[in-house]
Order: C-alpha cells, then structure tokens, then sequence
C-alpha cells in the first residue's frame, strides 16, 4: 500500500499529524510491488555477515 500516495499521505495526516498541504509535498520514493527472493536472501547473507542472525533464514516460503 505504500504505492498508494493517497493512502500514505492519509496515514501521515491523521497519524503523525501532518498538514495535507506538506503531506502533500513529502518526497515519498518508490516502493516495488513484487518482492524479489534472491534480495531478501542476499540480505540474509548480509545479516548473518553481521552477526544480526545466527542461524540461515530461507526468505522463500515466506513470501508465497
């Protein structure tokens, strides 16, 4: 839902209470509707690299 500028620009009106003016002219980025698992892997990897995770996490079955 975070594509949705509508709904994100109603969740930080309400929620942080924000003007709609300035919700309005908020850089918000992109966010990618599909998830890619082989990027959720590398940040395993990445994680288990740095000692955030002591174990391998297969992202995968997660996602499906």
């Amino acid at each position: 839902e975070a594509a949705d500028r509508a709904k994100v620009e109603s969740v930080i009106t309400s929620y942080a209470n924000v003007d709609a003016a300035t919700a309005g002219q908020l850089h918000l980025g992109s966010y990618p509707r599909d998830i890619d698992v082989s990027r959720l892997r590398t940040v395993v990897r990445l994680m288990r690299d740095n000692g955030m995770l002591d174990r391998d996490v297969d992202p995968g079955p997660m996602v499906r």
